[in-house]
């Protein structure tokens, strides 16, 4: 095998430095020493990893497909070396998370399960009454970690990491008299039943953005506590109702469903791993946090919009 942890590391800095000499200091090597390793490599590889131009280093093709397995090895050592010293120390505890939308309990405890594997002497306690307020739960310490969406009240108080974004949704039945269109607009749902899930997990995005601008207000809300009992009511044709689009997978069937997208560019809100402030950086919650990243697949950075969630929640 040619490559080892050592052209992986100098291929990436060499990458996120952009020149030879910034990328020698980073690696505690002379900038002749690096370029020496560098040509020794490519001669080995058969092929050039980067082109050399006035403003310093660009991948070449080979280059970049080098870099993702890089940045994907590193990541994961880096990963493990941190799940190591935490095993080492023996840490045993329990965290307690909530979410702020009962409808994820779908798929939250498959991923307490995950970290529940990696970490086998910390239980993770799942907070289903904490998902009223979960804000609230935050600001008392009832729970650790708070899946949620909405701004909270205190917003110096918390600290929230980025986790996934997800689009709400209108189902009505085949048979519903919006059922055959692109998409519903605020005025649409004047003459109708809304459908919701008790603590429905779209209506605060719902009120802001979609039914306030325009001052629609539905003809009747109806609550129900159950997910199954807000598509079924869909089905039967009683109103329009308000799911994430993830749930419907959940539910096995879409038979005499209609799926409509709220707006013509859909209604979307991003999720969030909130802690108490300062408390982010201690080693049990970042781990815990990371893996709720990894299993919901985020990718991105802060900076960046949040994509789908696209874990299966059958």
């Amino acid at each position: 095998m040619i490559l080892n942890l050592r052209h992986l590391e100098m291929v990436q800095a060499i990458h996120q430095e952009g020149t030879l000499t910034r990328a020698a200091s980073r690696l505690f090597l002379s900038q002749p020493a690096l370029t020496r390793q560098l040509g020794k490599l490519e001669a080995r590889m058969g092929a050039a990893l980067f082109r050399r131009h006035p403003r310093g280093m660009e991948l070449t093709r080979e280059g970049r497909r080098l870099l993702e397995s890089a940045e994907r090895v590193l990541r994961e050592l880096e990963r493990a070396e941190h799940d190591v010293r935490l095993l080492a120390q023996g840490y045993a505890g329990a965290l307690r998370v909530s979410t702020e939308c009962y409808m994820c309990y779908h798929w939250l405890p498959r991923v307490a399960r995950v970290f529940g594997e990696r970490f086998p002497r910390v239980e993770v306690q799942l907070v289903p009454e904490a998902t009223r307020d979960p804000w609230g739960a935050l600001e008392t310490a009832a729970v650790d970690v708070a899946l949620a969406y909405s701004v909270p009240p205190h917003p110096a108080a918390v600290h929230r990491t980025d986790v996934f974004r997800d689009e709400i949704v209108a189902i009505v039945s085949t048979d519903h008299r919006l059922a055959g269109e692109p998409h519903l607009a605020p005025e649409s749902l004047a003459a109708e039943a809304l459908l919701c899930h008790y603590a429905e997990p779209g209506r605060g995005v719902m009120e802001r953005e979609f039914l306030e601008p325009s001052g629609v207000r539905p003809r009747r809300t109806i609550e129900m506590p159950a997910t199954a009992a807000v598509v079924e009511m869909a089905r039967a044709g009683y109103g329009v109702a308000i799911v994430p689009r993830w749930i419907l997978e959940a539910q096995g069937s879409l038979d005499r469903l209609a799926v409509l997208p709220l707006g013509q560019g859909g209604l979307w809100r991003t999720w969030y791993a909130a802690c108490a402030g300062g408390r982010q950086d201690e080693p049990v919650l970042a781990s815990l946090i990371r893996v709720l990243r990894e299993e919901l697949q985020w990718t991105g950075s802060a900076a960046e919009a949040a994509p789908e969630l696209r874990i299966h929640v059958a």
